[in-house]
C-alpha cells in the first residue's frame, strides 16, 4: 500500500507516528485514551511549559464550551474570535457587536 500523502502541511504533524496506526476508534473511551497518549508525548517531546500551558487552557476552555453548547447540539452555530483587550470605542469592537446582533 503506498504511503499516504498529506493533504496539508498540518496533516504530517497530526498523522499517527509509525507503529501507531490502528483500527478507527470505536467509542468515547478510545478517544480519551488518544488524548491521554498525546499528553504523554508532550513529556517525551520535551514540550516547553508555555506550549503545554496553552494546550491545557485550550482543552479546559473547549470542554467548558462543549458543556455550554450541549443544549444546542444539532443546531448550526457560528464562532467569532477576537481580543478581550479591544476597547468598546474601537471600530472593530463596534463591527463585532453589530455582527453579533445580526
Amino acid at each position: 500500500m503506498p504511503d499516504r500523502v498529506p493533504k496539508t502541511p498540518f496533516d504530517s504533524l497530526t498523522d499517527p507516528e509509525p507503529g501507531e496506526v490502528q483500527a478507527a476508534p470505536i467509542g468515547t473511551e478510545e478517544y480519551i485514551e488518544q488524548i491521554k497518549a498525546t499528553a504523554d508525548k508532550l513529556l517525551r517531546d520535551k514540550a516547553g511549559r508555555g506550549d503545554v500551558k496553552m494546550l491545557a487552557v485550550a482543552m479546559r476552555e473547549l470542554r467548558y464550551c462543549l458543556k455550554v453548547f450541549a443544549a444546542y447540539r444539532g443546531k448550526r452555530k457560528v464562532t467569532v474570535f477576537g481580543s478581550a483587550r479591544t476597547k468598546p470605542e474601537h471600530p472593530a469592537y463596534r463591527a463585532a457587536e453589530d455582527f453579533g446582533r445580526e
